[in-house]
């Protein structure tokens, strides 16, 4: 999100959003409007609709850590000692 001083910009409807297609997704964004258009989907609420989708993942993971009295490195370290213990190391 683009930053005015110290604070983020707030949206307003009608504002747009603009994203880089970069070279490791090109071939995702293409198929992507290639589905939508095919399929007369509207492209815009789809990435709107992923974009609550994951904002509300975000709130609800920070909410879970601050219950916990957890870090996030310190959740991802655990995470990755988890699945070395029970993938990686397993007899």
């Amino acid at each position: 999100m683009p930053k005015k001083g110290n604070n983020y910009k707030n949206y307003k409807p009608g504002d747009h959003i603009h994203i880089l297609v970069t070279k490791d997704f090109a071939e995702t964004a293409t198929e992507f409007f290639k589905i939508c258009k095919q399929e007369h989907f509207n492209p815009s609420e789809i990435i709107r609709s992923a974009m609550a989708e994951w904002v509300s993942r975000q709130q609800e993971l920070q909410k879970w850590l601050r219950e916990r009295n957890i870090s996030k490195t310190d959740f991802m370290k655990q995470m990755a000692e988890a699945y070395e213990e029970a993938i990686l190391y397993r007899k």
